[in-house]
């Protein structure tokens, strides 16, 4: 049997509930995963899921080409043989690092349909992390 006190504290329950769902909804927030903001960067004109898909998965080759052009640049400007080679045991750890993280975020995200998108979105943004990264450690000669 449902008490008066027992009553009380389901209303209120279910009015915090109601009112944060609400104060959500106004803010723009959601409890699904919105596109990430480089969808718009790279495939804003993909229509479909598996559009998107496609789109991203173009993206991060592309992104990690840039990144092994660079990468190439880079090893070839060390003259030091010891450092050229610790920096080359770097990225592949670093190499590691990235492909487990957007693994996760693949498993993290395994119950959606944007998955695939947001395992290329932590692709894209590591690589991009990296390159920049490496830009401050490792400034070009003047």
């Amino acid at each position: 049997m449902l008490t008066r006190a027992r009553f009380v504290r389901l209303s209120l329950t279910l009015a915090v509930l109601a009112t944060a769902a609400t104060m959500r909804a106004q803010n723009g927030l959601s409890t699904s995963t919105p596109p990430p903001p480089m969808m718009a960067e790279f495939c804003k004109d993909a229509k479909s899921l598996q559009q998107q898909n496609d789109c991203m998965e173009q993206a991060a080759t592309t992104v990690k080409r840039e990144f092994n052009r660079f990468f190439a640049k880079l090893t070839e400007s060390i003259k030091d043989e010891k450092a050229k080679s610790g920096l080359r045991l770097a990225q592949d750890r670093w190499s590691e690092y990235r492909d487990k993280s957007c693994a996760a975020a693949f498993d993290f995200f395994s119950s959606g349909v944007m998955r695939s998108v947001m395992e290329r979105t932590c692709e894209i943004q590591l690589t991009r992390s990296r390159m920049k990264d490496l830009e401050v450690i490792y400034p070009k000669p003047e």
